[in-house]
């Protein structure tokens, strides 16, 4: 039994999530052995390419739709992971069978779209602050004609839905996505979003509106969301899709087509082929700033030496590991203590920590988020980060704010920090962080030299300069296969 087929087959004439979920479910309630299911994407393309016709939304909700009810039936396929990326791709290619090739834009000026397929209603969002950057940074740039963040909703459900994973629309969001871009310094008008599937007029059929009226030709995905079934649709009318992304975080297809993100880590050949790979510096841009907070202002002691770990992930990445390394340092110097900014639950980070801080309780600072966050990291005295991978923009707005910042390898922070302060292996980590507390002339080497690589090529500006050099030779020579 194909179950993608089957479900191709259940769609129909629909015309809501509700009901794109109600006919997955049905196929998943049959008595069919799930270890034997599989996915033939060959044979369902010219289904996929029919509903598409006639019903394009409906593809957008399969893939989804399918991945919940997988993991309702609690027994995975062992293939689970790979088919779902064969049917992002079978339903990919329909969508960006709607999407005309374009064949009259080399060489035109750049009208670049960057898009994301969701974004949270939260204003200190990293990822709504980084697209938001982006954003501002290519308005900024004079190569640029124009720029739109495009929020292309299409994981959206109904406010009411009952589904297990349900999204809801993010136009609702809206305000508060666009008051992000007008504090970096964008237009409020430069940020878009679409309407969920089978809503307003229809997702797909936005996109294509969408497309003639704003006439892009270069689209950006930033590193955190490759999921857009609209990539490949934007790929054809463009002259490319920059793929910022890593061996972490892959499109889950190739593209084969479309510039791509070359980095420290090694990239596999048979992915992406060499020549289609471009190191591109990453850019962050500065916020949390400006409010004249003192030390004591935040309640520390101008003699403190302050270690910090900030995020909205501590209560997972604070662990016994980190806090080994915390502790050796305390007990070699009298005067530091640990600043957890982002803390959401104290009980759990101590639960985690155990009894490596056993001693040292009350040198630990727990912290709520705060809206001055760059300003509370300028004001400690090294960053400490614990092993994770990505959540580098609390450690860019540290490294603005003049404050040293280590890690262990591994995560996005690599791509900016000296290479003394990228740490492989627990006793390097305590070792440096030693002679960090140990020795102020260092660290204050270690200041500058962090400070000039990072201003050199990784503030937002620097990173747009990188990306609109790529953009434009792509453009030049019109890189679409």
């Amino acid at each position: 039994m194909q179950v993608f087929k089957a479900v191709l087959h259940s769609i129909g004439e629909i015309s809501s999530t509700e009901e794109v979920a109600a006919k997955v479910n049905s196929v998943f309630e049959q008595p069919l052995q799930i270890m034997g299911w599989s996915f033939d994407v060959r044979g369902d393309r010219p289904h996929a390419m029919a509903i598409s016709r006639t019903n394009p939304d409906a593809l957008l909700t399969i893939v989804p739709a399918t991945h919940a009810a997988f993991r309702a039936v609690r027994r995975f396929p062992k293939t689970l992971e790979v088919d779902t990326f064969r049917m992002k791709r079978c339903v990919a290619d329909a969508i960006a069978s709607h999407y005309p090739v374009r064949r009259d834009i080399s060489g035109a000026p750049l009208r670049v779209i960057v898009m994301v397929p969701w974004l949270p209603n939260n204003p200190n969002n990293n990822i709504l602050r980084v697209v938001a950057g982006y954003l501002a940074g290519l308005n900024r740039h004079p190569d640029v004609e124009d720029v739109l963040l495009l929020i292309t909703n299409e994981t959206a459900t109904r406010a009411d839905s009952t589904q297990p994973e349900a999204r809801f629309d993010a136009r609702s969001y809206l305000s508060t996505h666009q008051n992000v871009a007008v504090e970096f310094g964008a237009k409020a008008e430069q940020v878009v979003c679409a309407p969920p599937p089978f809503q307003d007029g229809g997702n797909v059929a936005w996109h294509l509106k969408l497309l003639d009226s704003f006439q892009p030709n270069a689209v950006f995905v930033p590193n955190f969301e490759m999921t857009s079934a609209h990539i490949h649709g934007f790929g054809r009318s463009c002259a490319t899709v920059y793929l910022q992304t890593s061996v972490r975080n892959r499109p889950p297809y190739d593209f084969t087509r479309y510039l791509y993100l070359g980095e420290r880590r090694t990239i596999d050949a048979s992915h992406i082929h060499p020549d289609r790979w471009h190191y591109h510096t990453f850019g962050y841009e500065r916020f949390g700033a400006g409010s004249a907070l003192s030390r004591a202002d935040i309640g520390v002691g101008e003699t403190d030496f302050i270690l910090v770990s900030a995020g909205n992930r501590l209560e997972v990445e604070i662990n016994e590991e980190i806090g080994k390394i915390v502790a050796q340092t305390m007990a070699k110097h009298g005067r530091v203590k640990w600043m957890l900014l982002g803390t959401q639950d104290a009980d759990k980070i101590r639960a985690n920590l155990g009894s490596t801080v056993a001693g040292f309780e009350d040198r630990l600072i727990f912290k709520g988020y705060v809206k001055e966050v760059g300003d509370y990291l300028g004001l400690c005295d090294v960053y400490v980060n614990p092993r994770c991978t990505g959540g580098a923009v609390s450690m860019a707005l540290a490294v603005y704010g003049g404050t040293p910042v280590m890690s262990f390898t591994g995560n996005d922070a690599g791509n900016f920090l000296v290479k003394d302060m990228i740490c492989a292996s627990p006793a390097v980590y305590a070792a440096q962080l030693d002679r960090l507390a140990g020795d102020p002339t260092y660290l204050a080497t270690i200041e500058q030299l962090q400070r000039t690589r990072f201003n050199d090529h990784h503030t937002i500006d620097a990173s747009v300069a990188d990306l609109v050099g790529h953009l434009k030779a792509a453009l030049q020579d019109r890189r679409v296969a």
